[in-house]
């Protein structure tokens, strides 16, 4: 029961993240969204702060598995390019728009020093390799012409990261659709 009642509790934390923001979550709040009693979560979790970690590592590891075999079925390197663009924005609205929601809070804690910062870098650091890997690919068949490869796959994963942030932000005036087909034409570039 406690690997299950766990993931309850980090659905919850979830869930209330995304409506609130972790720093105006309360216990009571993760507790309703979860449908446990409040006494409960503490049976499972020291504090809010081991929650948000576990929280953490589990989407990241979720999060990067979901990614590398969806990209991996393409067979072309822009092909694949295309795809880890199109991974982040493609799916139910309100799905993208909590997961952008979390995802913007552990991007804030990491670069303020939280103890998510760690689990955050190294995510970064392998989709940086991950596209990093595509472009070399494409450069070795032709279909990607010559460009430094590491500051390339910051500058697309910056995009992706960029685009989330601003669809969160303001989902009013930043179409999702429209901007990928623009990020798609840019990775044709």
């Amino acid at each position: 029961v406690a690997p299950l009642r766990r993931e309850q509790i980090l659905n919850g934390l979830f869930a209330a993240m995304s409506k609130k923001g972790f720093e105006a979550v309360s216990i009571s709040d993760i507790a309703r969204e979860s449908g446990v009693a409040r006494g409960v979560l503490h049976y499972y979790f020291t504090n809010k702060e081991e929650m948000l970690f576990e929280l953490n590592r589990t989407l990241t590891d979720t999060y990067y598995a979901r990614l590398g075999k969806y990209v991996s079925r393409f067979p072309t390197p822009i092909e694949r390019l295309k795809a880890f663009v199109r991974f982040h924005t493609t799916g139910d609205e309100r799905e993208v728009n909590q997961l952008a929601g979390v995802w913007v809070e552990f991007w804030g804690k990491a670069a303020g020093g939280h103890g998510v910062a760690e689990t955050v870098a190294g995510l970064q650091v392998k989709l940086r390799a991950m596209i990093e890997e595509c472009l070399r690919d494409g450069m070795k068949d032709g279909s990607i012409r010559r460009i430094n490869a590491g500051p390339a796959a910051v500058a697309i994963l910056g995009a992706v990261e960029g685009l989330l942030l601003q669809w969160r932000v303001n989902s009013r005036l930043v179409s999702l659709k429209d901007t990928v087909e623009e990020m798609e034409r840019m990775v044709m570039c």
